[in-house]
């Protein structure tokens, strides 16, 4: 395309945009209303301008189709939406390439669909894809490699993969401590999905510590009241009588936390 005709596409598109903006808060209000077929409506026809009027690829297409996927999610239309979601990685890939954050974010999602319905074996297949770009593009112990393997650690748990849920937690854990700190909810997140699997491989004492820990931590971290702390909590409780710890010892780990 020569510069001319660069120029005028470009000044095309931002005329066109604004418009389309426009009509995705519209669906928005629409999905706050829950009138689920309204925002359909609209963002189908939001995207039918975008492929027809704007320059191709483009990153709102691209947008489009996500909140379209989001809709039909919504819509229990779950493999039309992992097809949006998969044309949206195509276009967001010839845009910005594979390891762009955003575009990963959409394996992420289509992962997370395939895990939410119980395709664990799929979930798994494109974590590892992900986990593989993210070591790329941002190396080993970036936190979102971490957040990969947490989530590789869930679906192996899931498909009985103990050993392999183990290493995968493990990692998340060490990358976590090292990048985010140990006094720091998502490091008590890979504490406590550790002790899950410990606790499944009958290793009661390994996994009650590291619980005992998680609760140390969002206790001291995110407040007693959390969701999340009272989470942690009720794991805790489930032990047997001789593996709790008391609340005397929980403090006592926060108090020598607090003097290193």
């Amino acid at each position: 395309m020569s510069d001319d005709r660069a120029h005028g596409a470009r000044n095309a598109d931002a005329a066109i945009v604004p418009g389309l903006i426009a009509v995705h808060t519209q669906a928005e209000h629409a999905v706050t209303r829950g009138d689920l077929a309204t925002a359909h409506r609209l963002l189908t026809d939001a995207l039918t301008i975008a492929e027809t009027r704007l320059s191709t690829p483009h990153p709102a297409q691209a947008n489009l189709l996500i909140h379209l996927a989001q809709v039909d999610e919504l819509r229990q239309q779950v493999s039309t939406a992992r097809l949006r979601l998969m044309e949206a990685h195509a276009l967001r890939v010839a845009l910005f390439g594979p390891t762009d954050p955003a575009t990963l974010s959409i394996v992420d999602y289509v992962a997370d669909m395939l895990r939410d319905v119980g395709d664990f074996t799929a979930a798994e297949q494109l974590y590892t894809e992900i986990l593989t770009l993210r070591e790329t593009a941002f190396g080993r112990t970036h936190p979102s490699v971490a957040e990969t393997c947490n989530e590789l650690g869930v679906v192996s748990m899931a498909l009985g993969e103990l050993v392999r849920a183990q290493e995968h937690h493990t990692r998340a854990l060490a990358i976590r401590r090292s990048q985010r700190g140990r006094m720091h909810p998502e490091t008590a997140q890979s504490m406590l999905n550790l002790a899950g699997v410990l606790r499944a491989q009958g290793h009661l004492h390994r996994a009650h510590h590291y619980t005992d820990d998680a609760v140390a931590i969002m206790i001291t971290t995110i407040g007693r009241d959390h969701p999340l702390t009272q989470r942690c909590i009720a794991i805790l409780q489930t032990y047997p009588p001789q593996q709790r710890a008391g609340w005397h010892r929980i403090w006592r780990r926060i108090r020598r936390w607090f003097r290193t």
